[in-house]
């Protein structure tokens, strides 16, 4: 086998044939083969190795890092190297291609000229510049401007001339939003769940405004709790992130609806409250006829304005009826058909109606101040939250006295009475003044009755009755078509105050107050029995003569 001979002058010269002198004005790609504290040695695939000062570094590189090069010449037409230069050169076409594509580049915010209301931006050691109405898609506040100092934020290329470089961060957020927003619709379905920033809460609470990769969404007022009455804030806050499902996508009307409360369990399910339960509440609307009340995140509650107080303390219902007070409350019903708890505050306080009858029965004389006076009766406050009523029927056993002659000027003075009778299902007191005295028709009915005749006096003499005492509490009348047989047209000409007579009882009503008496029929009853004692003596004076005659035959 022969052996071929290698001529290693011409492969030499062959070799550096294919290696060609680097060109001015040429960028070349190398790779770092050393590096000192001054210097780095880069491999160009020229015939020798080339220096860079290693000032033009932003930091000290590696061997084998890939490298760029300019390769120009000086006025001296010595050929120089630089890595600076090859950046520049390579920053303005990669500028210059941002620009034309429209695509995005990192910039840092070095300050902010308050006199031309514009920032001062660094790219890559290029200068540029971004007016303060373009550093954010919201309205600018100087009070802000520490938020974007030396930061590093994308920005969008409006124009490049003259290495004067003018960006735009609002336009990169409008075109990464439009981005995201395409592909959110192209890829999303309803009840999915997304991520997503609490933008800002609208006004009067009618819901929130949602960052959703770059691009804004909504979530109405009902999709944010299971609660009828809510403040958003209580719930959300600007700046939070959270889970939202999809409900609605409307890409002809670029609209996305979400709900908060669906990421949420419903508080109804698996209720474990009951009735009879104590619980907290947070007040959070307050109406003439109670409260809506929070219990937990999605369940409400309802304390109706009876249920506040056992007393009508109007100043301690105030307090208590003020949005955002934290009260406590016993569970009267639970409709879960409605979703609806119903609460009651007095309901954990002693019930003062009945604390008060435990320990006043029937029959007991009991003191109040008299709380109000009307036609029928008198309202009496016997305890704190507990009053009785002393009807008109009440006040006397003889007469009938009208309780707003007697007592409308003692509002608030003190009385006793006893207790008549206790309704603990109307939570109800009847009271009674005429049971603190013994009844007097006892006495009377038990010597007295219909037909009896009685002595009176004469009392009052009225134009068509007289009264007249029958004893020291009981009064009755007479008529005046009962004053005499005969008619009598001037009661005052016939009779005067004091005047004793005998009449018959006609009527007898003690429930009424009431007897009605008759001197005609007395007279008529007087006037009959001399009647049949004169036919009866003139009966007996006949049947005498005729045996008188008989006897003397």
């Amino acid at each position: 086998m022969s052996e071929k001979i290698v001529n290693f002058e011409e492969e030499l010269e062959k070799s550096l044939q294919t290696i060609q002198e680097p060109q001015a004005g040429s960028i070349i790609e190398g790779k770092i083969v050393c590096v000192n504290n001054s210097e780095v040695f880069v491999d160009i695939g020229w015939t020798q190795e080339i220096t860079i000062s290693i000032d033009e570094f932003d930091s000290k590189p590696n061997e084998l890092d890939k490298v760029y090069i300019y390769c120009f010449k000086d006025k001296y037409d010595r050929t120089i190297f630089s890595k600076k230069k090859a950046d520049e050169i390579l920053l303005k076409r990669e500028l210059s291609r941002l620009l034309k594509e429209g695509l995005p580049i990192k910039g840092f915010v070095k300050r902010y000229i308050k006199e031309k209301k514009l920032f001062q931006i660094d790219v890559k050691g290029v200068s540029g510049i971004c007016f303060a109405d373009k550093i954010d898609l919201k309205d600018f506040d100087e009070k802000l401007v520490n938020d974007y100092i030396e930061k590093v934020f994308d920005f969008k290329i409006l124009s490049y001339n003259n290495n004067k470089l003018v960006l735009s961060r609002k336009d990169y957020l409008i075109d990464k939003a439009k981005i995201e927003k395409i592909k959110f619709f192209k890829e999303r379905n309803k009840k999915d769940i997304v991520k997503c920033k609490v933008k800002k809460i609208l006004e009067n609470d009618k819901g929130v405004i949602v960052d959703i990769d770059s691009f804004e969404g909504f979530i109405p007022r009902k999709e944010i709790s299971y609660s009828k009455y809510f403040n958003i804030s209580d719930i959300l806050s600007e700046g939070q992130i959270i889970d939202a499902e999809i409900i609605e996508l409307n890409k002809k009307e670029d609209k996305i609806i979400l709900s908060y409360k669906n990421t949420k369990k419903d508080p109804w399910e698996n209720l474990k409250l009951k009735e009879g339960d104590i619980v907290k509440s947070k007040v959070v609307k307050v109406f003439p006829e109670g409260l809506f009340v929070n219990i937990e995140e999605g369940l409400d509650g309802y304390i109706y304005k009876k249920d506040l107080s056992w007393f009508e303390d109007f100043e301690n219902e105030k307090n208590i009826a003020k949005e955002g007070n934290i009260v406590e409350g016993k569970i009267l019903r639970i409709d879960r058909k409605n979703r609806k708890i119903i609460i009651g505050i007095k309901h954990i306080l002693p019930n003062p109606f009945e604390k008060y009858i435990s320990e006043n029965g029937i029959g007991k004389k009991v003191k109040g101040k008299i709380d109000k006076v009307t036609d029928f009766g008198v309202f009496i406050e016997l305890d704190r939250g507990v009053t009785g009523l002393l009807k008109q029927e009440d006040l006397s056993w003889t007469e009938e006295l009208n309780p707003s002659k007697l007592y409308s000027d003692k509002v608030g003075s003190e009385i006793e009475v006893v207790i008549k009778n206790i309704d603990t299902k109307k939570k109800r007191i009847d009271l009674s003044l005429k049971d603190l005295f013994d009844n007097p028709w006892d006495n009377f009915l038990a010597n007295n009755k219909i037909g009896s005749n009685v002595e009176t006096l004469v009392s009052e003499v009225e134009e068509r009755k007289l009264v007249v005492k029958l004893n020291q509490e009981i009064k009755g009348i007479i008529p005046a078509s009962e004053v005499s047989t005969e008619k009598v047209f001037n009661l005052a000409e016939k009779f005067k105050i004091g005047d004793k007579i005998i009449a018959k009882i006609k009527t007898l009503e003690p429930k009424k107050k009431r007897v009605v008496l008759s001197i005609k029929d007395y007279i008529e009853e007087e006037q009959s029995k001399e009647l049949g004692k004169f036919l009866f003596d003139h009966q007996e004076t006949k049947i005498t003569l005729g045996k008188l005659l008989n006897n003397n035959k």
